[in-house]
């Protein structure tokens, strides 16, 4: 039903599960592409990944459906056409402090040491006060925290742990789908619920 649809099936669980591990954007025309008999369903979807992006569509058009299949109007599958963005070729990247790695017992020793030798009785300028006190951060913070690489479309949030459980998560969604019991998709629930709940956790560590 997130794509459109009046179902939700265990397929579209799964490539939702898949979008989420993967980083992608999932669109939908946000209506039946595929009619018979009992109203259709949406079965044509685009994913995105990357710095691709969705300028027109998906959208079905039915102004020509009628040549392109045999049943129209009854029955068919109507023609979908998406008009994306191409990525550009080289990714900007920056540096930005990895404050997981940081060493904040000398970082802050090496603010207190500074400031110390600094002459603080200039409450009358409280603009070089303010710009002095930056200028200390910043040292301590190239000195004591390490840097990574990031672009537009790095998970800088990523770690090996929500590596493990994506696996751990496609092994049971793949275990379940060759076998639907009732243990299989206990598993299945619990992979993904843990899957979500560490890869929001992880999210919200690297925000704040």
């Amino acid at each position: 039903t997130s794509v459109g649809d009046r179902l939700t099936t265990p397929r579209g669980k799964q490539l939702l599960d898949f979008c989420v591990v993967e980083g992608c954007q999932i669109f939908s025309p946000g209506r039946n592409t595929f009619i018979c008999d009992n109203g259709g369903s949406v079965i044509d979807l685009a994913l995105v990944y990357g710095d691709a992006g969705v300028v027109e569509g998906p959208i079905a058009d039915e102004t020509d459906a009628h040549t392109l299949f045999t049943g129209f109007p009854v029955r068919g599958h109507i023609p979908v056409y998406t008009q994306l963005r191409a990525a550009s070729g080289i990714t900007p990247r920056k540096q930005v402090y990895s404050f997981g790695e940081a060493e904040w017992e000398p970082w802050s020793l090496h603010i207190e040491a500074t400031l110390a030798e600094i002459d603080l009785e200039r409450e009358d300028h409280p603009a070089e006060m303010l710009q002095v006190f930056q200028e200390c951060i910043k040292e301590a913070s190239e000195t004591w925290i390490p840097k990574k690489t990031v672009c537009r479309h790095s998970r800088p949030y990523w770690c090996r742990q929500l590596t493990i459980l994506a696996k751990e998560l496609r092994a049971a969604q793949d275990r379940y789908r060759f076998r639907h019991t009732n243990v299989n998709r206990e598993k299945l629930t619990e992979s993904r619920a843990l899957f979500k709940k560490t890869l929001i956790a992880k999210k919200n560590e690297w925000v704040h």
